[in-house]
């Protein structure tokens, strides 16, 4: 298939956008683990860095990118040169130096990056993010584009308070309606209790709708697996959270596809870009 025909025909693709309030929350190891189940179920999967300001996804999967998503914006490289191979055939996006350079594109400049999404050999069926913490102008772009998100919460009622936060702000500045809220570091019946909690201190505040999806327990297989430089739901599949993420990812697969008109990783791109742009008068006619 050549590039006009994924520009004029893009395949749909399920954007989930992992989110958290504190570095230590575990979203990045939870994106990257969620984006290798879903990879080792068979879908084509890529996993894009969102925090330039870390970087951990590379980190996680001990990869050692030379070049980011900043290097394609300014025309030193092409998309297809910068992805890394993950395990299970999943496709990593490195962040960039200054991937912040997202809100302040030129208009060739985003027509670039567009076709670069487009122009790809081999397009996704889901694109897994992992953001910013908090609620920063980055996050809240990608919240603004994602069909999902996932709001991971640890058990500590800080969290729940700084997540109460989290989901008022991006509900409130993102306009983002429905959350999906993962427990981290918990078993599955205190995990529902504490999305519950986090449900009842939401709610009173701002209209959204918070969908509970289970609990990845405290693993030690975790830790170890990151050692290895490997997800734990392929390190160790069997361990209480590798059988977790792979619960997790049958769970996404039950969720409603994106529609045929909200396009492809090109089209995600696009609202990215545009979130961020000031709407423009146009002249009468």
């Amino acid at each position: 298939m050549n590039s006009a025909q994924t520009t004029a025909n893009p395949e749909p693709v399920q954007v989930i956008a992992v989110a958290g309030a504190g570095n230590g929350s575990g979203r990045t190891s939870v994106a990257v683990n969620l984006a290798a189940a879903l990879a080792n179920r068979g879908h084509r999967t890529m996993l894009l860095d969102g925090d330039p300001a870390l970087a951990d996804v590379a980190a996680a999967l001990d990869l050692h990118p030379r070049y980011g998503l900043a290097d394609v914006i300014a025309g030193r490289c092409d998309l297809a040169s910068i992805l890394l191979d993950g395990p299970s055939g999943l496709r990593v996006v490195p962040a960039g130096a200054n991937q912040s350079r997202l809100t302040a594109l030129s208009a060739a400049q985003s027509r670039g990056l567009i076709a670069a999404f487009s122009d790809l050999d081999e397009t996704p069926d889901v694109l897994v993010v992992d953001t910013a913490a908090g609620a920063g102008s980055a996050t809240r772009q990608f919240i603004q584009a994602a069909g999902e998100v996932l709001v991971v919460v640890g058990g500590e009622s800080p969290a729940l308070h700084q997540n109460r936060d989290l989901i008022r702000a991006l509900g409130g500045r993102a306009g983002h309606t429905r959350f999906r809220v993962l427990v981290n570091r918990s078993d599955d019946s205190c995990g529902a209790e504490v999305a519950e909690r986090l449900a009842r201190l939401t709610e009173a505040e701002v209209e959204v709708a918070l969908h509970y999806v289970g609990a990845i327990p405290d693993d030690p297989q975790i830790e170890r697996a990151r050692a290895l430089g490997l997800p734990v739901v392929n390190a160790f599949a069997h361990s209480p959270a590798g059988r977790a993420y792979k619960r997790l990812a049958r769970r996404i697969e039950s969720w409603a596809p994106p529609p045929r008109h909200r396009g492809g990783a090109a089209f995600f791109i696009e609202r990215v870009i545009r979130s961020h742009q000031p709407m423009q008068c146009q002249a009468s006619t």
